[in-house]
């Protein structure tokens, strides 16, 4: 494919309602994927207000889910654990902060019907991942593994300037769990690619694979998190 098949095919999404935000740290994708919904639905915001209104540097799904309710936005968060999993206490990725996030974590999970936080427990099946973006009446918060991001567009060396999204702030050198939050903004059917916002690339969108993405969104440690916003 050309560069210029290529625009004609996506440049609609380079211009998508939701914009592209970079995040500032290894610890605020979240915090920068909010900033993108919301400044798509037409709230001025920035990564830096956000941040002083969540107070937090161990950032979980739980914790964007609240964030975005204060807003009062129509959404859906999808998981398929209620609260922590023991388990990740020996997470390298996880480790430092697990015995404090895991105390707020849950009491957050506890109180999520009260606050109005509407929570699915279940992995949201690929086929309505694919029609909540065909329809493009919504955008998706995913949490992924950042070492299995594949963008076909970085992998081509069509305008990215790294061979994997989110060698920004990751270095790639082993199997480690890397928790990493992109926002899905579209879906082509005729090539069964995704098109997403990563607020770790300097790129204003990127593209994968339905193969690339279940593998990076299904990895151990993620709990198949998302967050399905309606625009």
């Amino acid at each position: 494919m050309s560069n210029s098949q290529e625009l004609v095919n996506y440049n609609n999404f380079e211009h998508h309602s939701i914009p592209h935000i970079m995040q500032h740290y290894d610890w605020d994708c979240g915090l920068a994927c909010i900033a993108m919904m919301l400044k798509g639905l037409g709230i001025e915001s920035n990564i830096e207000q956000l941040a002083e209104e969540i107070g937090l540097t161990s950032i979980w799904t739980i914790d964007l889910a609240f964030l975005l309710r204060k807003y009062e936005f129509d959404f859906t968060f999808y998981t398929s654990v209620f609260g922590t999993r023991e388990e990740y206490k020996d997470v390298k990725f996880y480790e430092a902060t697990f015995d404090e996030d895991q105390k707020r974590v849950n009491k957050l999970f506890a109180s999520a019907k009260s606050c109005s936080v509407h929570i699915v427990r279940m992995k949201l099946p690929m086929k309505d991942f694919k029609r909540f973006l065909f329809n493009r009446q919504f955008a998706i918060i995913v949490l992924v593994n950042a070492r299995l991001l594949r963008c076909e567009r970085c992998e081509a060396g069509r305008g990215c300037m790294a061979s994997v999204c989110g060698q920004f702030f990751y270095k790639i050198s082993n199997d480690d769990y890397i928790g990493h939050y992109v926002i899905l903004i579209g879906y082509d059917p005729t090539q069964d690619i995704f098109i997403y916002r990563d607020p770790a690339n300097v790129n204003d969108y990127c593209t994968i694979t339905m193969e690339d993405f279940d593998q990076a969104r299904q990895a151990e440690g993620t709990d198949h998190d998302c967050i399905v916003v309606k625009l």
